[in-house]
């Protein structure tokens, strides 16, 4: 899935939260928000539809990897933290927020419920795994995620068994 899908299905819904909205209330907003608004003036009906398919097709493709398996865990995002207050760490590889978090906004998307947990460092900075699920598992994905979290500030290793339980192996 392309992040033009992202952007249009974005662009649109949030284009229409804000269609009443006066310039004083428009000139409040994010400035990312602002400049995805206006971006998406001008969206046609055929490219929001063709979003749309790309969304449903990525949808279904993971209802049938969930019915192999419970969860699906990634890294939260590729990159380490950076500063507080930017939208992007370096304008010229990641020119959007979302170049920086391809691992997360697809199931945004699918409406997959998903967790990030905390669970290292790398040269002192913050990492986290990210527990996706299959839709309405909400329930499963807090509790691995606490597994995860439980295993992580213990130092052991976590074993994600059968049925969404998480074990400790260690």
């Amino acid at each position: 899935m392309r992040s033009n899908t992202l952007e249009v299905i974005w662009g649109a819904s949030h284009a229409a939260l804000v269609r009443d909205f006066d310039g004083a209330q428009l000139a409040a907003l994010d400035p990312g928000l602002l400049r995805l608004v206006i971006s998406a003036q001008n969206i046609s009906a055929s490219e929001l539809q063709a979003a749309y398919a790309e969304m449903r097709a990525l949808s279904q493709k993971m209802q049938l990897f969930h019915q192999d398996y419970d969860f699906l865990l990634t890294p939260t995002v590729p990159i380490t933290a950076f500063a507080a207050g930017v939208d992007t760490p370096d304008a010229t590889h990641f020119p959007q927020w979302f170049d920086w978090t391809p691992l997360t906004w697809p199931f945004n998307l699918t409406r997959q419920p998903a967790a990030s947990v905390p669970c290292g460092f790398v040269e002192g900075l913050p990492i986290g795994l990210q527990i996706v699920g299959p839709m309405f598992s909400e329930q499963n994905i807090l509790r691995a995620s606490r597994c995860v979290e439980q295993a992580c500030a213990s130092g052991a290793r976590p074993s994600l068994g059968a049925g969404g339980h998480a074990r400790d192996m260690t």
